[in-house]
Order: structure tokens, then sequence, then C-alpha cells
């Protein structure tokens, strides 16, 4: 069976929030405090979560194939320092069991896509700087960081993101790296 991409759906919710809870659990190790970790949990992330599933303005996507195994998030680029032809990847996470299989790259090939057909000329995005698998990632989808450092993003500690950017001109639907289905 394929993974599908598809718009997130209410019913997703508490499948979101596990999801965002397990895999920030693991990819957050060491860079916030372990406390704030232990705190998540997955009912309160579903409170947060549950809005935007029914009033998102953006693009919300779920990764689906037995399940949802991961979701992206996706509006116009929040603060001061983006205009308004700029979109921000709020959120994107994988299932730590479904991690390398290609799912992240469909994630952000959909937001992508969602960015490109509402005219923003580039996407953005924020990570923590110790977190070098991220920071790979983006990389290799052709991000690029101007390592500018923003603090306030929602954690309780006011851990410093790191900014990362890509032109959409820059790179055309066809250009984008694809994950072959039978690989999955």
């Amino acid at each position: 069976m394929k993974v599908r991409i598809r718009e997130a759906r209410s019913t997703d919710t508490a499948r979101i929030a596990e999801i965002h809870v397990s895999a920030s659990k693991i990819a957050f190790k060491g860079l916030v405090p372990q406390s704030e970790l232990h705190e998540l949990s997955a009912q309160a992330m579903a409170l947060r979560w549950a809005p935007l599933t029914l009033t998102h303005d953006g693009g919300f996507f779920v990764a689906e194939q037995d399940g949802l195994s991961g979701f992206c998030s996706v509006t116009r680029a929040r603060g001061d320092r983006f205009d308004d032809h700029t979109a921000e990847i709020m959120a994107i996470y994988v299932d730590p069991d479904r991690q390398s299989e290609g799912i992240g790259t469909m994630l952000i090939n959909a937001a992508l896509d969602h960015a490109n057909a509402r005219g923003f000329a580039e996407i953005m995005l924020w990570v923590l700087p110790g977190n070098e698998q991220a920071r790979r990632f983006y990389e290799s989808l052709g991000f690029s960081s101007d390592e500018f450092e923003y603090t306030d993003h929602g954690l309780r500690t006011a851990a410093p993101h790191v900014n990362y950017t890509l032109s959409l001109s820059s790179v055309s639907a066809s250009e984008r790296p694809r994950v072959r289905q039978s690989a999955l």
C-alpha cells in the first residue's frame, strides 16, 4: 500500500498529537530541558492542534499508510522579518518508527506545492540549531540558513531557532526530490 498525502481532518487530531509528542521527545532530547519534554502529552497537544485541523488558513497535510505516519502545516510566514510573499512550514513531524522512509520529503513537497499554488515566492521554517538530523534533511532539499536566530516559538524555554529558507522559483516541481513509492 502506498503512502498518500491528503489534507488533515478534525478526526486526525489525536494521532497528529501523538506523532508530535513522540517525535519531539526524540528530536529535541538534549536540546530543550528534559522536564519540558517529559511534560508533553498527547492529550494537551490534541487541544493545541484541534482548532488548526478545522480552521487553518494555510495547508495542513497528513501522510497516510495503514494509519497516519506524519503531518505538515504551512501558512503565511509569521513575524515582522518576512513579507507577504513568504510561506512558513510551521510544523513537520514524522512518526519515529516511520522516519527515513521518504515521508518527510513527501510532506515537504506537499507544502511546497501548496505555497507555490498560492503565489508565495519563498518558504521558510525554523530549526533548533542542535537538531543536526533536521538541518541535514532540509539542506538536502535545497533549504539554506542565514543562521538568523529567533527564540519565541511556543516552547516554554526560550530556545533559539535557526531560520531556513527556500526560493520557490529556484526549484521547479519536476526538480524536487521525489520518493519512489516502491521504496516504501
